[in-house]
């Protein structure tokens, strides 16, 4: 059945209006009494008495108190009011959530989401590409996305560099404002290391923040992690992993790193890129597991729609 809605009615006696509807109600559910406006004074009127009895007796008259006027009825009544049948699995709103029953039918000229339900790619060229979207539960692609997306993740190889079709559409993409993550790979082979692709994808694209950077072994051999927030280290050199805090030499090394990272989250920490206004490069190594946790962490900070 469908559903219905309560609807007050009211009928007014004659007392009240003579034109006031009389409205036929399928149903009267509440029947309430209640004064009328015109009955708050009683009214007086000379009555004779009856003489029929006496008729050798005078008239008697003397003023008595009628009863007050009839007083005013407001029946309330149950009015159906039919609603048409609602659509079953319609899009709520724009944003990818589903119902088996919704309420709301698709807005002309919304973007159905139903495409969208893992709105998350990896995107650029490289051998471990397929590797790194299971991992990272990420859809493949090979240019930006035209709909709406929840987020990208970009693959800059020190050697290979970014896809030139992502290079040519950046600023195109970059006004929608997608949180975005770039992960840098290949800098375990020497010549361009971490830190000078980070520079490298500043004049490429835009400036990049470097929330971590890479310790190596004596051998040049990329072995751990340092945390430029909370100046701990993850250790890939062993198995299992392990995180400790730094050493002085380390805190010393990275100081201006970390302060530079400092000063670019005062205004709203990592929020800001969760609302794409900064972007995040990553270092990725997937023999070492290297980079797979951090990058989960940004994922993470943007939420699902699935």
């Amino acid at each position: 059945m469908p559903p219905i809605k309560i609807a007050a009615s009211l009928i007014r006696s004659n007392v009240e209006s003579k034109r006031a509807p009389h409205l036929v109600l399928p149903r009267v559910d509440n029947l309430a009494t209640v004064p009328s406006n015109k009955s708050n004074n009683a009214k007086k009127e000379t009555a004779i008495t009856p003489i029929r009895n006496l008729p050798l007796l005078n008239k008697m008259s003397a003023e008595i108190e009628l009863p007050n006027p009839p007083t005013s009825e407001i029946q309330l009544g149950v009015m159906r009011i039919f609603i048409r049948t609602l659509a079953i699995g319609s899009i709520i709103f724009a944003t990818g959530s589903r119902k088996p029953l919704c309420n709301i039918n698709t807005i002309v000229g919304l973007v159905i989401m139903a495409n969208l339900i893992n709105a998350r790619y990896l995107l650029g060229s490289h051998p471990q590409k397929k590797q790194i979207a299971e991992i990272l539960g990420l859809t493949q692609g090979s240019d930006f996305p035209t709909e709406p997306a929840e987020l990208v993740v970009v693959l800059a190889s020190t050697v290979t560099g970014v896809d030139k079709n992502l290079t040519d559409t950046w600023q195109n993409f970059r006004e929608n404002y997608v949180p975005t993550v770039i992960a840098v790979l290949d800098f375990e082979n020497g010549e361009v290391d971490f830190e000078d692709m980070s520079a490298i994808l500043g004049k490429m694209l835009e400036p990049v923040l470097t929330p971590y950077l890479v310790l190596h072994e004596d051998s040049g051999k990329p072995a751990a992690l340092i945390n430029l927030e909370d100046l701990s280290i993850t250790d890939y050199s062993t198995q299992p992993v392990s995180t400790r805090d730094s050493d002085i030499e380390h805190k010393e090394l990275v100081k201006d790193f970390a302060d530079e990272l400092k000063e670019s989250l005062v205004e709203g920490g990592w929020e800001q890129f969760v609302q794409g206004l900064i972007i995040p490069a990553i270092p990725l190594l997937l023999e070492k597991q290297m980079g797979i946790t951090q990058i989960k962490r940004f994922l993470d900070l943007v939420p699902s729609r699935s």
